[in-house]
């Protein structure tokens, strides 16, 4: 019931489609909802970081 009531509440407030919360990974949805850092994304189990500045080489 609460994985029901997750899904539910995911759906209202991110405007997502109930098919795609099924086809997602589980562990990447919680890690999706759990994050803090805003410089860092998750997306499709691959982590991905926001550029701190330009780089050295460019």
């Amino acid at each position: 019931m609460v994985i029901i009531g997750l899904y539910r509440k995911l759906a209202e407030n991110y405007f997502w489609n109930p098919k795609d919360l099924d086809e997602a990974n589980l562990e990447t949805l919680f890690d999706f909802i759990g994050w803090e850092d805003p410089n860092v994304r998750i997306i499709h189990g691959k982590t991905y970081r926001r550029a701190q500045g330009v780089p050295k080489w460019l």
